[in-house]
C-alpha cells in the first residue's frame, strides 16, 4: 500500500555528512502502536478505506473527520491483524472481503443452527408447518453475516487490527511520520498478515515490504484473500438463497395441486422471481468469476517472477515531488530497501551480502517460500476453499418439514381422528430432494395413506402390526420395473377385513399420467388414489369379496370425496 505520507517533514542530517538519518525502526513507542476494532473498521460500507485524489500524500486538516478517525483507534501490545492492502483499490470490495474472512463461519454455523432447530420444533408441532417458517435459516445467515463482529463483542474482547488510515494520526504531521517509520513495530506486533489481494499487490513496495517482515518467521501466518472473492461468494450465495426459497414454494404447492387449489398468481410471481434472478445476477456472477479466474491465474506466474527492485511505490510514481505543492517527497524505496538490507543481507555465516544480493535473496524467499503457501491456500479450484464451502454447503436450509403422525391408531371414540396404517407422514422438501440430487437416490420411497373423518367402526390395527406391514410390504416392489410399466404411484392399504380383526394388505399399482386438462387430471388421481380396483368407471364403489374378503367394508369406509385431500404420495 502507498504510504500514508504528509507535507514533507523537515530532515534531521548529521552535521558531518549531511545525510538524512529517517530510517524504518521495528521499535514503536507504546503510545504509538495502536489498534481499531475489527467492527470499526467495518463500518460505513468502506468509509475508512476511501482515500483522497492525492493518496495518503495530503495531511488531512478538517476539524472534525480524521481527529475523530485517529480516536477510533486505541494503543494496544499487541494486534491480531494487519490488513495489508492496495489504496487503489475498490473500497467496499476490501470490506466484503473481510466479512467473509471474518464473519462466514459463524453465518454458515448459525444458519445450521436454527435450520435444525426449527425442524425440531415444527417436528414436535410447537411451530407451524408454514412455507415461511424456512426463512429463518436464510435471515439468520445474513444477519450474522453481517452483524457477527458486534455480536461476538458481547462475549470476547473485540479483535484489534491494524487499518493505516485509523491507526496512524492523519493531521498532526510528527505523530504521522512516526507512525509511519514504525510500520515495521506494527507488523512485529501483529499475530497474522491479512492480504487484501489485486493484481496490482506485488508491485508495490510496502506491500512486498510488509510481506517480507512476515517473512522473516516462517512460523507466522500470512492470509492472501483475492478482493472479488467477496463479491462472487456473496452474490452467488445470495441466488442460491432465492432460489431455494422459491423451491419451497413450489414444493408447498404440491398438496395444493392435487385439489386445484392452487393460487398461481403466487406461483407466477415466484416464477417471475426466479427468473429474474437468473437473467441479472448468474450472469453479474459468471462475469466477475471469470474476471477472477483471469486474475488468479496469472498469481503463480507474478510470483514466481517476483523482483522487488521492480515494484514502484507513489513517491517515485510523482518524481520525489508532492502532487499539490511540488515539494520534495522522501524516497520509500530507500528506506524500505536499506531495512530489507539489514534483515536478509547476511549469510548462514553471518557474512554480509552487497545491496542488490540482499534484495535477491528476499527475492528467492518470496518465490520458494510464500508462493508455495499462496497456491496451496487458495485450493485446487484457486478460490480459498473454507470460504466457498461456507457459502456453498448451506445455500438452502431445511424446511424441516417433518412431521410427525402418531403411529399407534387412535381408539375407537375419537373423533376426527388421524389415522396412520404405514410409515409416518413426512413431507418432502430442500433437504430430501438435495440428497436424492447427491446420491440418484428417489422420494418414491415414502408411501403414507392417512384418513381424517370419522373413526372406525372396527378396532383399527395395533401399533405392532402397522409396523409389520410396513416393514414386510412396503419394499417388496422393484421401482425400476414398475415405472417403467408407467405406474404412477404404488400404494399400500392396511386395513380390517370384515368378520375380523387381522389387517389385511392390499397392494394397487396404479397406472396412467396427469393431463393439462382438469379432467384428464382428476380421471389420473383418481386411478392414482384408488385405482379401477375400488371404483367403477363411473365413481361407483366395486364390490368384490371373492377377490378379497375385505372389499366391501374398505368401500364402505374410504370414500373418495373424503379421503382425496388426506391421502398423498411422494413419488
Amino acid at each position: 500500500m502507498p504510504p500514508p505520507w504528509g507535507e514533507p517533514a523537515p530532515r534531521s542530517e548529521d552535521s558531518e555528512s549531511g545525510v538524512p538519518t529517517r530510517e524504518l525502526s521495528t521499535k514503536l513507542e507504546p503510545n504509538l502502536l495502536r489498534g481499531v476494532p475489527l467492527h470499526v473498521a467495518l463500518t460505513g460500507w468502506g468509509r475508512h478505506w476511501k482515500n483522497s485524489e492525492n493518496g495518503m500524500f495530503t495531511l488531512e486538516r478538517g476539524p472534525q473527520g480524521e481527529a475523530k478517525r485517529y480516536e477510533l483507534s486505541y494503543p494496544t501490545a499487541s494486534l491480531d491483524a494487519f490488513l495489508s492492502h492496495d489504496w487503489a483499490s475498490n473500497a467496499r470490495l476490501k470490506v466484503l472481503s473481510l466479512v467473509i474472512i471474518y464473519n462466514s463461519r459463524a453465518a454458515f454455523l448459525s444458519c445450521l443452527a436454527v435450520s435444525i432447530l426449527v425442524g425440531v420444533l415444527r417436528a414436535e408441532g410447537l411451530l407451524p408447518s408454514e412455507i415461511w417458517m424456512a426463512t429463518f435459516g436464510h435471515l439468520s445467515f445474513y444477519l450474522v453475516l453481517a452483524l457477527w463482529q458486534r455480536i461476538r463483542m458481547l462475549f470476547c474482547r473485540p479483535q484489534l487490527v491494524f487499518l493505516d488510515k485509523l491507526c496512524i494520526s492523519q493531521q498532526d504531521e510528527q505523530l504521522k511520520q512516526a507512525g509511519i517509520l514504525g510500520i515495521a513495530g506494527f507488523l512485529m506486533a501483529s499475530r497474522k498478515l491479512i492480504v487484501l489481494w489485486s493484481p496490482r499487490t506485488f508491485l508495490r513496495v510496502w506491500c512486498g515490504f510488509e510481506i517480507g517482515t512476515f517473512l522473516r518467521d516462517r512460523q507466522r501466518r500470512i492470509q492472501i484473500m483475492p478482493l472479488k472473492t467477496g463479491s462472487l461468494l456473496l452474490l452467488g450465495s445470495l441466488c442460491w438463497h432465492v432460489l431455494s426459497l422459491c423451491f419451497h414454494v413450489f414444493s408447498k404447492s404440491e398438496d395444493a395441486l392435487l385439489d386445484f387449489k392452487v393460487n398461481f398468481n403466487v406461483l407466477a410471481l415466484v416464477s417471475a422471481l426466479m427468473t429474474l434472478v437468473f437473467a441479472l445476477v448468474l450472469p453479474l456472477v459468471y462475469a466477475i468469476g471469470i474476471e477472477l479466474m483471469r486474475e488468479l491465474a496469472g498469481l503463480p506466474q507474478q510470483l514466481a517472477q517476483f523482483r522487488m527492485q521492480d515494484a514502484t511505490c507513489f513517491c517515485c510514481s510523482n518524481g520525489h515531488a508532492h502532487p499539490q505543492t511540488g515539494a520534495p517527497i522522501p524516497c520509500d524505496r530507500q528506506l524500505v530497501f536499506k531495512l530489507l538490507h539489514k534483515w536478509y543481507g547476511r549469510d548462514e555465516d553471518g557474512a554480509e551480502f552487497m545491496s542488490e544480493d540482499a534484495l535477491e535473496s528476499f527475492n528467492v524467499m518470496v518465490r520458494k517460500q510464500l508462493a508455495p503457501r499462496v497456491v496451496s491456500g487458495l485450493g485446487a479450484s484457486m478460490l480459498p476453499l473454507p470460504y466457498t464451502v461456507f457459502r456453498a454447503v448451506w445455500v438452502g436450509p431445511t424446511d424441516a418439514g417433518a412431521k410427525r403422525t402418531p403411529t399407534r391408531a387412535p381408539s375407537a371414540s375419537s373423533r376426527g381422528a388421524e389415522r396412520t396404517y404405514d410409515a409416518p407422514k413426512v413431507r418432502t422438501r430442500s433437504i430430501d430432494v438435495a440428497r436424492g440430487i447427491t446420491f440418484n437416490g428417489s422420494n418414491s420411497d415414502r408411501v403414507a395413506i392417512a384418513r381424517r373423518g370419522q373413526a372406525a367402526q372396527r378396532p383399527p390395527p395395533v401399533e405392532d402390526d402397522c409396523a409389520e406391514y410396513s416393514d414386510r410390504f412396503l419394499p417388496g416392489y422393484e421401482k425400476t420395473q414398475l415405472l417403467g410399466r408407467g405406474a404412477c404411484a404404488v400404494v399400500w392399504l392396511a386395513v380390517p377385513s370384515s368378520g375380523s380383526r387381522t389387517p389385511v394388505a392390499i397392494k394397487q399399482v396404479a397406472k396412467g399420467t396427469t393431463g393439462k386438462k382438469k379432467s384428464d387430471t382428476d380421471a389420473a388421481r383418481k386411478e392414482i388414489l384408488f385405482g379401477s380396483y375400488f371404483f367403477e368407471a363411473g365413481g361407483e364403489p366395486k364390490v368384490s369379496p371373492k377377490q378379497n374378503p375385505g372389499i366391501a367394508h374398505i368401500a364402505k369406509l374410504l370414500d373418495y370425496v373424503e379421503t382425496k385431500r388426506d391421502i398423498w404420495m411422494v413419488m
